[in-house]
């Protein structure tokens, strides 16, 4: 059953497309509103669109569904250096699958219980969650005792 409730994002770089909340999950399709400053390879300030791809992100649950953002995320090419670059997201780290947010949601969860335990709650695989301890200050969580984790 899919309901057509508008959630707000609370992610200011964000602009919602598209929501779809299933009983399962929700999925909001975004873009960022801003092109870039300047090229992050020679600090010039003219660029043109290269193209887009899109990137699926884990954000904080609502109603213990899952959430994911799905990204359209704009390259751009730069007209000085020649380089091809993506727009920064100051929400989700370089690389990653998930929003800092979630990351310090789901590192929260630690103290006293198992990788396992959280693993089952925000339904991620066990060997991503050890990840999730940087850049946050380390708890006494079970599984970080465990040097062979790390």
């Amino acid at each position: 059953m899919k309901t057509d409730i508008r959630l707000p994002l609370g992610l200011p770089e964000f602009t919602v497309l598209k929501q779809e909340i299933t009983e399962n999950k929700v999925v909001i399709q975004v873009e960022t509103m801003d092109p870039p400053e300047r090229c992050p390879y020679c600090g010039f300030q003219e660029w043109k669109k290269h193209d887009q791809r899109l990137r699926s992100v884990r954000d904080l649950p609502i109603h213990n569904r899952p959430v994911y953002l799905i990204i359209q995320l704009k390259r751009w090419h730069c007209t000085n250096c020649q380089e091809i670059f993506d727009e920064h997201l100051p929400s989700v780290p370089k690389s990653k699958h998930q929003t800092h947010r979630f990351r310090k949601y789901v590192f929260d969860m630690c103290p006293g219980v198992t990788i396992s335990y959280v693993s089952r709650q925000v339904h991620l695989p066990y060997k991503t969650i050890p990840g999730f301890r940087q850049p946050f200050k380390v708890h006494s969580c079970l599984f970080m005792i465990s040097a062979r984790h790390w």
